[in-house]
């Protein structure tokens, strides 16, 4: 359950930096989810927003469903203007070690051309 309130608080977190009220939120959530032909009407609009209340607030709601929610916010163009950083992470614990080295002197040997490059450059 600790999962569901970590993932509710971040979207309240998220909702309060970017200045937006949950029926915002409820709103923006309504026209992304749902089809072109469904049904607008204020009164749809304020049931969705009391479905998504309840949601933030219930430490029964389904983790996928607050995930799937906070995935559509963090597309909005005021949450990258509020300058928040979504955190993703790779696992790579099944990824075959030699791999991971390969990838990484890979990595060091294309910066030390780069900075070579970047120092021949310099002396032209």
């Amino acid at each position: 359950m600790t999962k569901v309130l970590d993932v509710q608080e971040k979207i309240k977190q998220a909702l309060d930096r970017m200045g937006w009220s949950q029926r915002r939120f409820a709103e923006v959530l309504f026209y992304e989810i749902t089809d072109d032909e469904a049904d607008d009407s204020e009164e749809q609009i304020d049931k969705f927003y009391q479905k998504v209340k309840k949601s933030l607030q219930r430490p029964t709601t389904s983790t996928e469903l607050l995930e799937s929610y906070f995935v559509i916010l963090t597309k909005q163009a005021d949450y990258k203007k509020a300058h928040l950083v979504h955190e993703t992470s790779a696992r790579l614990d099944f990824v075959d070690q030699s791999i991971l080295k390969a990838v990484s002197s890979a990595g060091k040997d294309l910066l030390e051309q780069m900075d070579l490059a970047e120092r021949e450059a310099e002396e032209l």
